[in-house]
């Protein structure tokens, strides 16, 4: 007995292996981006102005001068 070939799959093929792939390459890129949270990159945690929000919350509470916050540098807050 002959079999019949659904023709609409032949070009579905190509479409779903690539959404596949794209969403395995995605996949990968997310540790990648989470490996190094504390790193000086653009997606890093601002380690700096955190630290600088402290030393000010705690300046002000000891009734010291505060030092002014840190400022975005190129849109990137470090």
């Amino acid at each position: 007995m002959r079999k019949h070939f659904n023709w609409s799959t032949r070009w579905f093929a190509p479409f779903l292996a690539a959404v596949v792939a794209y969403v395995f390459f995605g996949l990968q890129a997310v540790p990648n981006e989470l490996e190094l949270p504390f790193h000086n990159v653009h997606n890093g945690l601002p380690l700096d102005a955190i630290c600088r929000v402290i030393e000010v919350s705690v300046s002000e509470a000891l009734d010291r001068p505060a030092p002014e916050p840190l400022l975005l540098q190129n849109h990137v807050l470090t």
